[in-house]
């Protein structure tokens, strides 16, 4: 799981690695009748290390790209999500490439928010890459950045919290049909077994009931 990205995995108070994606990639394992050891890793480390076998099972809300599936193969998808942009009011007029001119836009590096911003921003833009997730708002806090464009359930966490005092989305949510919504674990290539295996697990916990429960502690409303 991705290292500091609440609410689908972060560090508690009591120093507990918890949050929505540990939770079901601890169901799926017991679905799995697996022991899994589940630990937290930079954001653009994880594909590498399941593309390499370091990994099994890369337990991150990955949307699906032909450069990634080169290298992992995708499970079916265990929650969706879209994208947003977030900033101080009044610091970009529109999201278009005009309005974007100039601006300095904070994202993570690999992600399919970058890939979406080289594709339609180009060089209208800086892209301020930064790993950890909370640092991109730390960053637009601090005037480092004019904007981010982030995956919508943690971005809109943030905007609840404390870090995200002062800031606001600018437009509406990127449509499914620009920047994928389906959210997808990741195993190494060569696997099938684990790969329909863990599809079989997401059914289940699905139609048991356990996937609701969790669920309803991390979010209002169903991500499935």
């Amino acid at each position: 799981v991705e290292s500091s990205y609440k609410p689908f995995s972060y560090t508690d108070e009591t120093g507990r690695l918890t949050g929505f994606d540990v939770e079901i990639a601890g169901l799926i394992c017991a679905e799995l009748h697996r022991d899994c050891e589940i630990i937290a890793m930079p954001f653009d480390t994880i594909i590498p290390s399941v593309a390499k076998g370091d990994v099994d099972i890369g337990a991150l809300g990955l949307g699906i790209t032909h450069e990634r599936k080169q290298v992992v193969d995708f499970t079916d998808h265990y929650f969706r999500s879209q994208s947003i942009f977030i900033e101080k009011p009044g610091t970009v007029k529109n999201l278009s490439p005009e309005g974007m001119a100039g601006k300095r836009v904070g994202v993570q590096p690999g992600s399919i928010q970058e890939e979406h911003l080289r594709k339609i921003y180009g060089p209208h833009i800086s892209i301020e890459l930064t790993p950890d997730f909370e640092q991109l708002f730390k960053n637009l806090q601090a005037g480092r950045t004019d904007i981010v464009f982030v995956d919508g359930l943690p971005g809109y966490t943030v905007l609840k919290s404390p870090l995200g005092d002062g800031l606001e989305t600018l437009g509406p949510p990127i449509p499914d049909n620009v920047v994928a919504t389906s959210a997808h674990m990741i195993v190494p290539k060569g696997r099938p077994e684990l790969l329909q295996g863990i599809n079989r697990a997401i059914l289940e916990i699905v139609r048991s009931g356990e996937y609701a429960k969790i669920n309803r502690k991390y979010f209002d409303f169903n991500v499935y």
